[in-house]
């Protein structure tokens, strides 16, 4: 349920950021972490609610997921993890602990797509 409060935030954002004048918003571009839990059809629905009466009623939303980084503290090796499985707590490589870096819980509004009347 915690894709409500983001939507608002995404929907803030593109509000906030958009050019003075008579502007649509097409299409919203979001980067979530692969373990943000974030899922993109109760983000879409909560969009579509939230942005009735507003210039991005009826956007497109797309949404990219992004890896979690693994890297091993002892040797250095680098890996992604994509949500499949159980996450590595030890490098493949050595066998030393990893830490997990990025793709937890941002979400990002990448870009708008616009359609400003002249």
């Amino acid at each position: 349920m915690h894709e409500a409060g983001i939507a608002q935030g995404l929907l803030d954002a593109a509000l906030a950021a958009l050019p003075a004048g008579k502007v649509k918003i097409l299409k919203l571009v979001v980067t979530a972490g692969v373990l943000s839990g974030v899922e993109k059809e109760c983000l879409s629905m909560y969009m579509a609610q939230l942005s009735q009466g507003t210039p991005a009623e009826g956007a497109e939303l797309e949404m990219k997921i992004a890896p979690a980084r693994l890297l091993c503290r002892t040797c250095g090796q680098a890996s992604d993890y994509d949500g499949s499985g159980p996450v590595e707590v030890f490098c493949g490589k050595c066998g030393g602990p990893n830490s997990l870096e990025g793709g937890r819980d941002e979400i990002i509004l990448e870009s708008l797509e616009i359609l400003q009347d002249e």
